[in-house]
């Protein structure tokens, strides 16, 4: 005789769910941008379109809307990726100047961590070399 257990067919729903995530990750790599709204899912870069759809699967079942494009910016971006915003206009977390974004996050760790923002675009124009800015050259 057996019994049927209410937890195993919990269980069998969440196998079958991780399933279709894992296999929906497993096209990663295969869209456009993944700092760009695109009516198809996915992203170009697997590792950063796996990681938006741990935490968001609508990336990958539906379309890589404004929302995914948003948490590419604050899981993926890191100082001089191409993805990153210029160090002198507000947006995401870091910059496309490695050298720039590094400085600014030693001392302001939000920048890189949430947005570039004016603080961090005030940083830059101190601690980074600009035409006329401090450590520019002649």
């Amino acid at each position: 005789m057996s019994i049927r257990s209410p937890i195993g067919a919990v269980v069998t729903a969440v196998c079958s769910c991780m399933s279709l995530i894992s296999s929906a990750a497993a096209q990663c790599g295969t869209g456009g941008s993944c700092y760009s709204v695109q009516f198809a899912p996915y992203c170009n870069d697997a590792a950063c379109c796996e990681a938006v759809c741990a935490v968001d699967a609508f990336c990958c079942f539906n379309s890589w809307d404004a929302d995914c494009v948003e948490e590419a910016q604050t899981i993926c971006l890191t100082c001089g990726e191409a993805g990153a915003g210029d160090c002198f206009t507000i947006g995401a977390a870091a910059c496309s100047d490695a050298e720039c974004c590094e400085a600014v996050c030693a001392d302001d760790p939000f920048c890189c961590s949430n947005s570039w923002d004016l603080v961090c675009v005030s940083e830059a124009i101190v601690r980074c070399k600009t035409c006329g800015g401090v450590g520019a050259g002649s």
